[in-house]
């Protein structure tokens, strides 16, 4: 589960928000809704332990995040945490098979294992066919190929996931 108690953020002696306090159960799906600026993205950062809120506090699954470390949030996003953000983040010179494995070999494994993985992600999202593309070949074709390509990125990783985005496919 996810739980926020409290937590403030600012930037650029702006608040962002201020006292948040937030239950999300596991298995839940939840929607965070407002309009642009209010501070979305930013709470999604803190709750993914990419953005360090100013006070309060954010635990994954009854462990709080060591917002002081930035290796400890570093693996913690590695090993728990998938995110789909609003405009994928594709290495645009790597093909769909590449963009899903580069995450899975910087954090290490046997390779024989972790293309087993990409190719039941692939084949999870429909992108089997087109895996060979780089990202621009298949965005044009179809926008929503994008972010499935993103959330077979995310898939690897079983425990939280979360996307940012406005646009439904």
């Amino acid at each position: 589960y996810i739980s926020l108690k409290d937590v403030v953020f600012s930037r650029s002696g702006r608040r962002i928000f201020d006292g948040v306090s937030l239950d999300i159960p596991r298995g839940k799906i939840t929607a965070i809704m407002g309009p642009s600026g209010s501070g979305k993205t930013t709470l999604l950062n803190c709750i993914a332990a990419i953005d360090r809120p100013d006070d309060g506090g954010v635990e994954l699954a009854g462990t709080a995040i060591d917002y002081g470390s930035e290796r400890a949030r570093t693996l913690l996003r590695r090993r728990d945490i998938g995110i789909v953000f609003q405009f994928f983040n594709l290495i645009p010179t790597l093909s769909v098979r590449e963009n899903i494995a580069l995450p899975q070999q910087i954090a290490g494994g046997a390779r024989d294992e972790r293309e087993a993985r990409v190719t039941d992600l692939l084949e999870r999202v429909g992108l089997n066919a087109r895996s060979a593309h780089l990202p621009h070949q298949h965005l044009q074709v179809h926008f929503g190929r994008g972010r499935r390509r993103a959330h077979g990125e995310r898939l690897r990783r079983p425990r939280r996931r979360q996307a940012n985005h406005t646009q439904r496919d």
